[in-house]
Formats: C-alpha cells, sequence, structure tokens
C-alpha cells in the first residue's frame, strides 16, 4: 500500500517527522496481509497491528516493538 514517501507526500498524510517511510524502511500493508507473528518471523522489528493483522511494519534498530496502529 505504502512504501517509500516523499518528504511533501508525508507531511500531506500527517507522517511522522522522521518516519521511516523517509529512508525507505517502512511499509504499509493492507489489513490481513500478514499476521503480526508472520512480519516478526519476516525480520521486521517495528510492527504496527491492528486486530491482530501487521498494517505497518519496519527495520528500526533494537529489540521488536509491537504497537497499536488503529
Amino acid at each position: 500500500m505504502s512504501g517509500y514517501r516523499s518528504p511533501a507526500y508525508n507531511r500531506r498524510v500527517g507522517g511522522a517527522v522522521h518516519s521511516r517511510h523517509l529512508t525507505n524502511e517502512a511499509a504499509d500493508l493492507v489489513a490481513g496481509y500478514a499476521t503480526v507473528a508472520e512480519a516478526e518471523r519476516a525480520g521486521f522489528t517495528g510492527v504496527g497491528h491492528c486486530g491482530g493483522w501487521a498494517v505497518h511494519v519496519d527495520v528500526r534498530p533494537g529489540p521488536v516493538v509491537v504497537f497499536s496502529d488503529c
């Protein structure tokens, strides 16, 4: 659904100032595409979820962080 974002587009959609989308290190997924567990097994270290489905994934440094994105 969304991967890289230009700075202008990121501002327009209300993205974080230091969004990992700006450095091509994040993606937003269609709900139902992957579970949180599948995203973690795939190596993502940032996983936003809604109802058990991964809807945002990124590769931030450090341990896995799972957060609600809805």
